[in-house]
Formats: C-alpha cells, structure tokens, sequence
C-alpha cells in the first residue's frame, strides 16, 4: 500500500483516464510530480494521506498521479509545459485544461485550488485538450524533457531563435510551447509575447504569459542588481512601468527577484511582509528566503531579523524544514541553548513525519 493510498488515483493509462473522467462527468486532477521533488512528498503527505482532504478529492475529482520523467510523465510535460515541481493541472471531463496550479500552497491552499475548480470557477481551454496528444514539436523541445526515450538535452537560444524567425503562427500550440516552456534561454521572442500579452492570454492560461514576462524582467533585474545601486528598486520598478506591466503579482515577484539577486536582505523581508495579505508572508516563501540569509549573510541585524521573521512563519506552519532553519539561525546568532532545542523539535517533528532531517543531525552533533 502506498502512503497516499487514500485518494484513489487512476491506475490506468492516460488514455483511460480521459476516457473515465468523460463517463463519469467529473474534472480530473494531474498529480505532476517527479521522485526527487521535497514539496511533492509534502503535498502527498499532507494532502494525499489526509482523509478529510483525501475524501473530497476522491467525491469530486477523477485523481491520477504521474511521474513527470517516466513513462507517459514527459508526453504530458511537453503537451502542457510542465517544468516546475510540483503542478497540478486540472483538466475538464472532456479533457480540456481548467487551469495549471505549480507548487505547493499548504493543505489549506491546495484544498481552495481544488473547491474553485469545482465551483467552476475555470473557462476550459477548449484549444489545450488531453485528447490531442500527438504533437510536432521540435526534436530540441522534445530534447528538453527526460523520458524512457530520450535523455534530457539542453538546446542552445541560438537553435530556439532560428527555428522561430521560420514560424508563420507563433501563436500555433507548438510555437507557444517553444516560446514560454523555453523562456529561461532568454530568446528573442520575449518582447513579442509582451506585445501580444491580451491576445495570448484568450488562448493560454495568464499564468505561464506571465512567467515568460517575469523572465524577461528579472533579466533585467539581475542586471540592475549587478549594479548594485541603492536605488535598484526604483529603476526595476522604470522597467516594469516601460513595458506597462502592472499585474499585482507579476511586479511583486519581480521586485522580490531583484531584493534577491541583490542580496538586499532587510528590503526584501520588509517587502514581503508589506505586500502579504494580513501582513503575513507564505511561510514556504519565507524559509526560502531566511536560509540564504542563513547561508550568505554575516550582518547581525539581518539575521536578527530573519530570526524573528521565521518565529513568526512557524506560527503559521510548523513544518520541521522551517523549524531547523530557525535552529540554523539561532546557531549563527550565537543562541546556543535556543538553537539546541529548536534543532531536537525540527529532528523529532521531523522523524515522526518521515523525514531524513540530515542538516538538523550535523547541527545537533556540532551542538552537543
């Protein structure tokens, strides 16, 4: 039996899935995951293996779980552009895609993705449907993806550029799978998509247009973090005012990009926390952010601060990944007491959720 053995995932192929979902009128939720992937195995343990959570998905949904580099996972990935881990991609009983949910926001969180879908809250993509498989897609895209097949491969933005200036519709379903699954390369055909932004979004889901415009913006934002000038913000904030983005998210996950790169540490948890709902920051957000601290800051007041930013995220969630950052925190701080406890909580929550918790070992061993 396996752990999340209480939501019934579909145990056939892709093709009976669809053909399921279709007979019994219900949307399908697409675990997409890969075996090394942390937030996955959070996501199966706290929602999965949830009974509560695990009843409704089973009532409402038709639940399949696909290993997104084996098998069928990478047909999938390509069709849907599937890069980050993991995604959950709700499709309509017809096969359409509802919407395309990357990470994991808490059990709470994924229940609420989970209840809009249902309430249909989603106008399917009538022209992204699971039923149309079979795609042309270029051997350096498909190249991109790790399967039985084929070794992951990376291309080069030169090959990206030149296959797209011989594209009449860029459009097309493969063009665009080209354009935004491979945006990290930085080609060519990133103003384009700012541009054509309203039209593209009739077509795909807002959040994968914006992402190829977060690109294009954070590269300029790493360059400007280069720089490193005390008024970096307000020219990141000039680009996105060029370009007239003015989504909420869009500039906000920009401007955190650039505190990043900058290593501006103070701003950045300030920034945060001003733009949180209720003042309060995810805390997945937060640990991510207060372990680089950990990692490349030696300024006492940052640390301080981060300290104090990480109590306040474990009032939120006490998972033992974030408890052990703020032992790590109280270590370099010189609270050795603080920092032993806190450890030997993180170690004990830990094991008992099926956690290796091997940096919160090294640390107790050098505490002891």
């Amino acid at each position: 039996m396996t752990s999340y053995a209480k939501v019934n995932f579909h145990q056939g192929d892709f093709k009976s899935l669809l053909e399921k979902a279709n007979k019994e009128n219900k949307p399908i939720l697409i675990d997409a995951f890969t075996v090394w992937c942390g937030p996955c195995k959070m996501l199966d343990r706290d929602v999965f293996e949830n009974e509560e959570a695990a009843a409704y998905i089973n009532e409402s949904f038709i639940a399949y779980k696909l290993d997104m580099e084996k098998g069928e996972g990478p047909m999938v990935a390509m069709k849907f552009r599937v890069n980050a881990y993991p995604t959950t991609l709700f499709l309509s009983s017809k096969g359409e895609l509802l919407t395309k949910n990357i990470g994991f926001p808490g059990k709470e969180g994924y229940m609420e993705w989970c209840k809009d879908v249902e309430s249909g809250k989603y106008k399917p993509f009538t022209n992204l449907n699971a039923n149309k498989m079979d795609m042309k897609f270029p051997e350096f895209y498909k190249k991109s993806f790790t399967s039985d097949q084929w070794k992951r491969k990376r291309t080069s933005t030169e090959e990206i550029n030149t296959y797209l200036a011989g594209q009449d519709n860029l459009s097309s379903e493969v063009n665009w799978s080209v354009i935004s699954a491979l945006s990290y390369y930085q080609h060519n055909y990133m103003n384009w998509v700012v541009e054509n932004s309203d039209m593209l979004k009739k077509l795909y889901p807002e959040e994968e247009i914006n992402g190829v415009i977060e690109r294009l913006v954070d590269a300029k934002a790493d360059s400007i973090a280069k720089l490193n000038v005390a008024d970096g913000d307000q020219k990141v904030k000039a680009v996105l005012k060029e370009y007239g983005l003015t989504d909420k998210e869009l500039v906000k996950n920009s401007l955190i990009n650039y505190y990043f790169k900058a290593k501006q540490w103070g701003p950045l948890l300030d920034f945060i926390h001003e733009t949180a709902d209720n003042g309060k920051p995810n805390p997945g957000m937060v640990n991510s952010i207060c372990w680089s601290i950990y990692e490349k800051s030696d300024d006492k007041a940052v640390l301080a601060k981060a300290t104090s930013a990480m109590e306040a995220a474990l009032k939120e969630d006490a998972n033992p990944n974030y408890i052990d950052t703020l032992a790590h925190l109280y270590n370099k701080m010189g609270r050795t007491v603080e920092a032993r406890k806190t450890a030997e909580e993180a170690l004990e929550k830990g094991k008992a959720a099926g956690m290796e918790m091997k940096e919160t070992k090294e640390l107790l061993d050098q505490l002891l």
